[in-house]
């Protein structure tokens, strides 16, 4: 049997000063990738948000906060 579909992860992880630098120009990518992907004739209901999450990032051996990282995890459904 030939195989006709291949399942995609695609993580999209941006940094901010703030969380919600962070989570705009994550927003911001995770669009661009999606209107490319959507060009590239895959289908809108092939295209899936996994998770979302935001974490905090430290200045090296402290325990400052130096920022913020946003991560928003795709799942893409290719099909032949």
């Amino acid at each position: 049997v030939k195989p006709d579909i291949a399942s995609l992860t695609i993580s999209v992880v941006t940094k901010g000063k703030n969380a919600s630098d962070a989570m705009k120009l994550n927003a911001e990518s995770s669009q661009k990738l999606n209107s490319t992907l959507r060009a590239s004739r895959i289908l809108e209901k092939d295209i899936q948000t996994s998770s979302i999450n935001i974490y905090s990032t430290y200045k090296p051996n402290s325990n400052q906060i130096d920022g913020y990282q946003a991560l928003n995890q795709l799942t893409i459904i290719v099909r032949d």
